[in-house]
C-alpha cells in the first residue's frame, strides 16, 4: 500500500491501470522525452491536460514531489528535540551537582 489515507484499495487498482496506460502513452510522446525529473514530468502532465486524465498518477508524482519536504520537516523535529532534551538533561544533571555540593 502507498499512502493508505490518499489511495483507497479501489483507487489503488485503478493506479495500477492507469500508470499502465499512463507509461504507453507518454513513451508515445516526443514531448515527454525531455523530462528528466519528476517536477518536469509534473509540468508536462498539466501543460498537456494529462493531470486530469490520469489523476490519481498526479497524485503520485505529487506526493513523490513533496515526500523529501515532509521527511526533512520531521527529520528537523527530532533535531531540535534532541538538542531540547540534551539541553534539560545538561540542566538537571548541573542543578543535582549543585545540590549535592550544599549537603
Amino acid at each position: 500500500m502507498i499512502y493508505a489515507a490518499d489511495f483507497s484499495e479501489y483507487a489503488c487498482i485503478l493506479l495500477r491501470d492507469q500508470l499502465d496506460t499512463f507509461i504507453y502513452d507518454v513513451r508515445a510522446d516526443p514531448e515527454f522525452s525531455s523530462c528528466s525529473d519528476l517536477g518536469n514530468l509534473a509540468v508536462k502532465m498539466v501543460q498537456s491536460d494529462r493531470h486530469t486524465v490520469f489523476p490519481l498518477v498526479y497524485r503520485l508524482i505529487e506526493l513523490a514531489l513533496i515526500l523529501p519536504v515532509a521527511t526533512a520537516i520531521v527529520e528537523r523535529a527530532f533535531s531540535a528535540m534532541s538538542i531540547i532534551k540534551t539541553e534539560l538533561r545538561n540542566k538537571m544533571w548541573m542543578n543535582h551537582s549543585k545540590s549535592d555540593l550544599t549537603h
